[in-house]
């Protein structure tokens, strides 16, 4: 796999573009030539050949390179980070560790690729994806997609100019050039020019060697070479000057905004012209109506022609260049050649006892807003350079001139002053300043020019009439814990700006002006605006302040984040809190300011420090009746702290009833087993199976529980059995289960917590806690959040529709950082995520974990490991000797088989299974299942895996699974695997960028003797039972050059031999590695009767949700 590279060329219209390979795709680059090529660069041709693969991956568009053949191959050196030392230049993307630093040095390379023509580069950029996760498109040619988007942005909004200029061959060629005058496209351009990434600005403009010509194809026929790549020495060479990252930027938009507006004009008739054709018809079918003059018209015709050169004279051409060059003179269209400075206008309110305001001229700098040199000084000194502070105005005079003639245009009430020989400024009347205030002062930022308003005015957020809120402690409530719909003791009070506002006082501010033409006001000195709507809502507010006015903790916490901060239609201009609600907003806003949990007495190991901190933030949350998201990365320990945070209930005497805990089948029985390890004096039932308790009978049998273990799907075919229970609580581990808000679970789930929310006992209990646990509260869409969050608080992000319509949309289909910025202050308070890379994190965790997950069987599982025993053991009882020793060991290896899924050991008189992987069911095989939710996290987390597994037919099997899946590649090496197709497949997962994330490995083939260090995660899915032989599969990633921590998580099915053998095994862990260490050998001497005991299947580990 390669990564895409390209960049814009200063002055030469045309994109640059080119990858690099993960690996070295030339041989040793010749040392006497100053510049190498790059090592890994793919050629011209295999640019081409890679390019379409692109487009089928869906990585591309399909009209991205729809030209393709109109590419042209070229070279070109550019100037890449190059460790001092290595004779290879950086991948994209490498991180460089800071001991490195003084070795990084940027050096030069010769790299081929395809050139694309100006005109062909807007197909190319909007054919690239906007996200930049799992494609391979490097960020400069990320950066130029995101240039062009604004291209295209600026041709939306005609921001855009003709033009006419000589060219170097003594022709006129006329153009389009993007106006970038106003604020928001000068922010955007310092943005732009700040986030350029450094490649973009190294190329440089060298002729390549002839005899380096004629090497590169001898060079290339090393290419795959799997040995070591030697180092270069580097002859010293000048380098240019990297590009003005503004010069750049202007030259690429000009292009990109003239070859769009080109294309358009080319389809549209001249002035004065009538169409023939029909929509679409060509200049050709187009007839003059009223004639244009020739140079005109010629000049008009360029600018919708390919190459924009005017036919006419140059000498015929001078007098419509200057008269373009007086009509263009007030706009400043080169961001490369701007000043610094602008034209400006601040605007003054009225002395005491006058009514006239005055605006005043002047000019401000552009990256400092509070430069301000008045006009006065300009006309005083009518110099080339005018200097202020540490700043230097090139053409000061020319500067205020340009900016007053174009505010005069904009703004009629300035025409006046222009008659004027040194005008400073104007006065405005109440509606002129008014007017200048609501509407001209964003016209001319729009336009280029500065407007400087009063404090007052210009904040208006904080000039506002309003309503000020000081909320305090909740009302009265039978419960013994709050929640969001819980009535809060508030005082409120009119305010306008920092003033409190009696209904007097705002009665008399009222009748000093007539709103309807002029809704600027004096209060205290400053100057506001009262809106007419919002003066309506106060109006309405006072009549009803006698009424019942509520405020419940749902609309306080909306407040404090800004969104929907309104009452009664008029907005909450400030919020104050005091009491257990300022405690509450305090600990939501800062989680260390929440009060610490020690790890429960009764918790049968120990919490590290984060994970107590997670106890404390479930447990302050619950206390409010909120609900909680905990979304910490896998391997960091949810299921334990969800334990220890029901020990830390029951220790509070605030566990009052059973707790219903939801997950996924495939994890019922880890989590039996968890809880009966950390907490065995929990009383836990498992409630699944035919013979489950239903009805009246499960509400009896709650009463003397703590914990109900259930599955998603059971959730809804006993949802009426389970309403009938008083649930203290209810947790959903792997809360993405309920990502869909209209599935039948999500909606039963749902259901059920509304049921328990309502208290309808003669003693008032607390309101039931919400507990998701999941590690991707978002997969895909924001829909999912919603859905896990309408679970935990409903109603708090509004209706599905209204969510969609305020935030999903904006956010995925817009980009909206504002919506975003929202969004994530309102959900923040609920959802706690702690990620592996936090320092924080890593200094509580060690080098490696090791985690045992129990499965259970399906049905189909249990039915054929049944069958196997009692088939083998009937001839295992009238064999002995070395016959007998090999029946048992032979049944073991297709008892495991079967533990992995049920079909992988044909049944009597079936064929053996063949290598070529079925359509594989999740379901028939609970711990298949698990795996493939857990790599799921894994891929989403940006992390890498190993799984091993000692069956190589179950490995192709899982290969085909697990890419239909998760939609990638998956790595298989067994034993079959030619030594070639090994390297290859290890160095990619090692060193490729784009490398599949998961790696399976046959126990045998890849538990020895490789370099897998870039995997964080490793699966054993099925046991050797020899800790020496999966410890060494372990160290393939847990070794020497691995820097993350590496979780192992072990398989094992309940109910079977899986279970009882690591039972025994944990057991006796000391005499076990040293006496049964060498795997399961030992199995084949035990007798009759204790094998039979050790391959009982236990029923209830049976998974039936029927």
């Amino acid at each position: 796999m390669a990564v895409l590279h390209g960049s814009w060329q200063l002055g030469e219209q045309a994109l640059f573009l080119w990858a690099e390979a993960w690996k070295p795709t030339v041989g040793k680059p010749p040392t006497q030539w100053q510049v190498p090529d790059h090592p890994r660069s793919l050629s011209a041709k295999e640019l081409k050949a890679w390019l379409p693969t692109l487009v089928e991956s869906g990585c591309l568009k399909p009209g991205a390179i729809e030209r393709l053949k109109d590419w042209s191959a070229k070279w070109r050196a550019i100037g890449l980070p190059t460790l001092r030392g290595n004779g290879t230049p950086l991948l994209a993307g490498a991180t460089v560790e800071p001991e490195q630093f003084d070795r990084l040095e940027i050096n030069l390379w010769w790299v081929e690729g395809l050139w694309v023509p100006a005109a062909l580069v807007p197909d190319l950029l909007q054919g690239l994806p906007l996200a930049a996760d799992e494609t391979p498109i490097a960020g400069d040619l990320r950066f130029w997609s995101h240039a062009a988007r604004w291209g295209l942005d600026l041709v939306a909004r005609a921001k855009a100019v003709p033009t006419l200029a000589p060219t170097a061959e003594g022709v006129a060629r006329s153009r389009w050039q993007p106006l970038l005058e106003g604020a928001v496209d000068r922010s955007r351009l310092e943005h732009f020019t700040q986030q350029m990434p450094s490649s973009c600005r190294f190329f440089q403009t060298l002729e390549r060697p002839v005899e380096q010509r004629a090497t590169a194809s001898n060079a290339r026929s090393l290419r795959g070479s799997s040995g070591p790549v030697r180092i270069t020495t580097f002859q010293p060479i000048s380098m240019q000057l990297p590009a003005v990252p503004a010069a750049l930027l202007s030259d690429f938009l000009g292009e990109m905004v003239d070859a769009r507006l080109r294309a358009t004009a080319a389809t549209l008739p001249l002035p004065g012209e009538r169409r023939v054709g029909g929509r679409g018809a060509a200049r050709g079918g187009l007839t003059t109506a009223i004639g244009l003059p020739p140079v005109a018209r010629d000049w008009l015709s360029a600018l919708g022609q390919a190459n924009g050169t005017c036919q006419s004279a140059l000498a015929e051409l001078v007098p419509l260049a200057r008269s373009l060059q007086t009509w263009l003179t007030p706009l400043a269209i080169d961001p490369a050649t701007i000043t610094g400075f602008c034209a400006a206008f601040r605007l003054h309110p009225p002395q005491p006892s006058a009514d006239r305001w005055y605006l005043e001229y002047g000019l401000q700098s552009i990256d400092q807003g509070g430069v301000w040199i008045p006009a006065q000084q300009v006309w005083r000194f009518p110099v080339e350079r005018l200097r202020s502070g540490d700043r230097v105005v090139n053409r000061p005079q020319e500067t205020l001139l340009r900016g007053l003639g174009l505010a005069a245009r904009l703004f009629p009430a300035l025409e006046a002053t222009l008659d004027l020989p040194m005008p400073s400024g104007c006065e405005l009347s109440a509606v002129e300043a008014y007017q200048f205030v609501r509407l001209y002062a964003q016209r001319f930022q729009d336009n280029g020019l500065g407007a400087l308003l009063p404090t007052s005015l210009r904040n208006q957020t904080s000039y506002r009439l309003g309503v000020r809120l000081l909320a305090g402690d909740p009302l009265a409530t039978d419960r013994p814990n709050l929640g969001l719909r819980n009535l809060l003791n508030f005082r409120w009070e009119l305010s306008l700006g920092d003033r409190a506002l009696s209904a007097q006082d705002f009665e008399t501010l009222l009748a000093k002006t007539d709103l309807e033409t002029m809704p600027l006001v004096e209060i205290g000195g400053e100057w506001v605006e009262l809106r007419p709507h919002e003066v309506r809502a106060a109006r309405d507010f006072l009549a009803k302040r006698q009424g019942n006015l509520n405020l419940t903790l749902d609309e306080a916490l909306r407040i404090t984040t800004g969104e929907n901060a309104t009452i009664d239609k008029l907005p909450v201009v400030q919020f104050e809190s005091s009491g257990a609600v300022a405690e509450l907003m305090n600990a939501l806003g800062d989680r260390a300011a929440i009060e610490p949990v020690i790890t429960p007495p009764k918790f049968q190991g120990q919490l590290r420090p984060y994970q107590e901190r997670g106890v404390a933030w479930l447990s302050f949350l619950e206390r409010w009746g909120l609900g909680a998201c905990l979304a910490d990365d896998m391997g960091l320990g949810k299921t334990p702290s969800t334990i220890a945070f029901l020990l830390h209930l029951r220790d509070r005497a605030a566990l009052v009833g059973p707790v219903l805990l939801v997950c996924p089948t495939s994890v019922l029985g880890n989590w039996q087993r968890e809880l009966a390890k950390f907490a065995p004096d929990l009383r836990v039932l498992l409630h699944h199976g035919d013979r489950r308790l239903k009805g009246k009978a499960l509400a009896r049998a709650a009463e003397d529980l703590d914990v109900v273990l259930i599955s998603y799907s059971l959730v809804f075919r006993d949802e009426m059995t389970l309403q009938s229970v008083p649930w203290c609580g209810i947790v959903l581990d792997e809360a993405q289960n309920i990502k869909n808000a209209e599935s039948k679970q999500s909606q039963a789930v749902k259901r059920l917590a509304a049921v328990a929310d309502d208290d309808t006992s003669e003693e008032p209990r607390p309101l039931p806690f919400r507990i998701a646990l999941t590690g991707t509260p978002v997969e895909n869409r924001l829909a999912e959040l919603w859905s896990i969050m309408d679970f935990l608080n409903p109603g708090y992000l509004g209706t599905q529709t209204f969510f969609q319509r305020r935030f999903a949309t904006p956010i995925e289909r817009f980009g909206d950082g504002a919506s975003l910025q929202t969004l994530r202050s309102l959900v923040q308070p609920f959802i706690l995520r702690r990620l592996k890379t936090d320092k924080t994190i890593i200094q509580d965790l060690p080098e490696k974990q090791e985690f045992n997950l129990f499965c259970g069987l399906s049905a189909s599982q249990a039915e054929r490991y049944q069958a196997l025993v009692d088939e083998a053991l009937a001839a295992i009882e009238s064999s002995d000797g070395i016959q007998r020793r090999g029946q048992i060991l032979a049944l073991l290896v297709k008892l495991k088989q079967v533990c992995n899924y049920p079909a992988l050991v044909g049944g009597e008189g079936e064929p053996e299974p063949s290598d070529r992987a079925p359509k594989l069911v999740p379901t028939e095989s609970p711990k298949l299942q698990r795996l493939g939710e857990m790599l799921e996290e894994v891929v989403a987390e940006g992390d890498r895996a190993l799984i091993f597994t000692q069956f190589a037919r179950w490995g192709h099997w899982m290969q085909a699974y697990l890419q239909q899946h998760l939609g990638r590649d998956v790595l298989f090496l067994h034993g079959g695997t030619p030594q070639k197709q090994r390297d290859t497949m290890v160095e990619r997962f090692q060193n490729d960028p784009q490398s599949p994330p998961i790696f399976i490995l046959s126990l045998k083939a890849g538990g020895t003797g490789l370099n897998l260090t870039r995997a964080n995660h490793v699966f054993h899915f099925d046991r050797w039972w020899n800790p020496a032989v999966e410890n060494q599969a372990t160290d393939r990633a847990f070794r020497i050059g691995q820097t993350r921590n590496v979780q192992v998580h072990k398989f094992i099915c309940t109910g079977t031999l899986e279970e009882k053998i690591h039972d025994l095994l944990e057991s006796k862990k000391v005499l076990a590695e040293q006496i049964v260490g060498t795997g399961e050998t030992w199995l084949g001497d035990l007798d009759t009767d204790a094998l039979r005991d050790l391959l009982l299947l236990d029923r209830a580990a049976i998974i039936e949700d029927r």
